[in-house]
């Protein structure tokens, strides 16, 4: 067998379950502009590049579901469902958004999300910086109201904040933390007190 999966061992996942993914993850290579006078939405599936999850999540990925109560009828699914739990390791599947920010301040993002127990709800949300990430651990509350979407972070109500001083690119980056989480959309506002 050779690979070019630094993680890849046989040993321990199915080299061939990987076999028909393809090499590189793609996305839409989308730069998305954010409205600095209200909300932009941003559809998860709209990711502008992704990654493959690394050592004990290597086979896992995000999956397009077709589903009528997402939004535009369409989320992703962090799969296979196998109760994987990466902890504080950042070596799930992730998706990256390219944003453009287009002045200085503050802006806030929150996720929407869902799962249904309190095995598979959880992900990292972060933003890429000069290379230095900022994370927050967002833990979903869907599974605990009959499994809706929510915007999340639903029980202390204070979204990631990023605060830049000049405009530019940011990478905002979705990771998988429980595999079964489920993914629909961001959300980005310049006010604080938007809810």
């Amino acid at each position: 067998m050779i690979t070019n999966i630094e993680s890849l061992n046989p040993k321990s996942t199915d080299p061939y379950s990987l076999s028909s993914r393809e090499i590189l993850c793609k996305g839409s290579d989308e730069i998305f502009q954010i409205n600095p006078q209200g909300q932009t939405f941003i559809k998860a599936e709209n990711y502008t590049r992704c990654e493959y999850g690394q050592g004990e999540s290597i086979g896992h990925e995000w999956v397009r579901v077709n589903d009528g109560n997402s939004s535009e009828n369409t989320y992703l699914h962090a799969l296979p469902d196998e109760r994987v739990h990466m902890r504080e390791d950042l070596s799930g599947p992730q998706l990256i958004y390219d944003v453009y920010f287009p002045g200085n301040g503050s802006y806030y993002v929150w996720i929407s999300t869902r799962g249904n127990s309190y095995g598979n709800d959880t992900v990292s949300l972060s933003w890429n910086l000069n290379n230095t990430r900022t994370e927050t651990l967002i833990s979903s509350h869907a599974w605990n109201s009959e499994g809706q979407w929510e915007w999340e972070p639903e029980g202390i109500n204070e979204p990631m904040n990023i605060t830049i001083s000049q405009p530019k690119i940011i990478q905002i980056i979705v990771t998988m933390r429980e595999d079964g989480v489920e993914f629909d959309q961001l959300l980005i506002t310049t006010n604080k007190d938007y809810d």
